[in-house]
C-alpha cells in the first residue's frame, strides 16, 4: 500500500519546477495499490519558478487548488490566500538579497564580511 507519493518535474537545467505530494486519506481504501489519485488522497502543489542564471525567483504554493489538478504556468500567480507565492531578488553578485513573503512582507538578508573583507 503507498502511503505517500511525490512526483517531481524537472525543466532542462534540472531545476524541480513542480513538486506534487500525494497523502493517502486515512478513509481511503487500504487494499488498494498502485499510485495515488484524488480519490484516495490528499494532492498538493508546489511550482518554482528560476530565471536564466537558474536562480530561485518565486515559488508558489497552491496547496490542494481546491481539489483540481493546477497546472505550473509560465509565471507567478499573484499572491493571494489561494496563491501563496514567495519571491527573491539577488545582486549584481548573484546573492539573494530579499525575500518577499506571500503576505507580501520583504525580509532582507544580511551578508556578513568575514575577516578578508
Amino acid at each position: 500500500m503507498v502511503v505517500s507519493e511525490t512526483d517531481t518535474t524537472y525543466d532542462g537545467d534540472g531545476n524541480a519546477i513542480l513538486t506534487v505530494t500525494k497523502d493517502r486519506l486515512p478513509t481511503s481504501d487500504t487494499t488498494t495499490t498502485g499510485a495515488l489519485d484524488i480519490s484516495l488522497a490528499r494532492i498538493s502543489y508546489v511550482g518554482d519558478f528560476f530565471d536564466s542564471a537558474d536562480r530561485l525567483v518565486a515559488e508558489e504554493n497552491v496547496g490542494t487548488n481546491g481539489g483540481s489538478a493546477w497546472t505550473l504556468p509560465s509565471a507567478p500567480d499573484s499572491r493571494d490566500d489561494s496563491h501563496l507565492v514567495t519571491s527573491y531578488t539577488y545582486d549584481a553578485a548573484a546573492i539573494r538579497t530579499a525575500a518577499r513573503s506571500p503576505r507580501n512582507r520583504r525580509q532582507n538578508t544580511l551578508r556578513h564580511a568575514g575577516p578578508d573583507h
